[in-house]
């Protein structure tokens, strides 16, 4: 499923162009959190990598979050870039910031609960 949806987004005929397929493994909420851009509109992620993409690509994200069970498909943009460890001020590590297309309210809604869940227990 998930090769025969790549291949579409990335075929001529479609409206965007999908430059990059990643597929995220997330163990914990707190890994969730800490990777959470809530300054970016719509939301966003941060995604580890040694290999940075350019400012504005498409990517396909595939997250799975496993301390919940579920997968989410998600496409957004490149927005912020972190090329050495420690360049972004409160990021500490490399990679770069992934700013969510519209269509993205049901994952959102599962980092606010759980940022809500985080605050309950704290």
């Amino acid at each position: 499923m998930i090769d025969k949806l790549s291949k579409e987004l990335t075929s001529e005929h479609s409206p965007f162009s999908v430059n990059r397929f990643l597929q995220i493994k997330i163990a914990t909420r707190d890994a969730l959190l800490s990777r959470y851009l809530p300054f970016v509109a719509n939301g966003g992620l941060f995604i580890p990598d040694t290999v940075l993409p350019e400012l504005q690509r498409c990517v396909f994200l595939l997250l799975e979050l496993e301390f919940l069970r579920e997968s989410h498909a998600v496409t957004g943009r490149v927005v912020l870039l972190n090329p050495v460890a420690g360049s972004v001020p409160g990021l500490c590590q490399q990679g770069f910031g992934v700013q969510f297309e519209e269509g993205a309210q049901a994952l959102l809604e599962i980092i606010e609960n759980q940022q809500a869940l985080a605050t309950e227990t704290a």
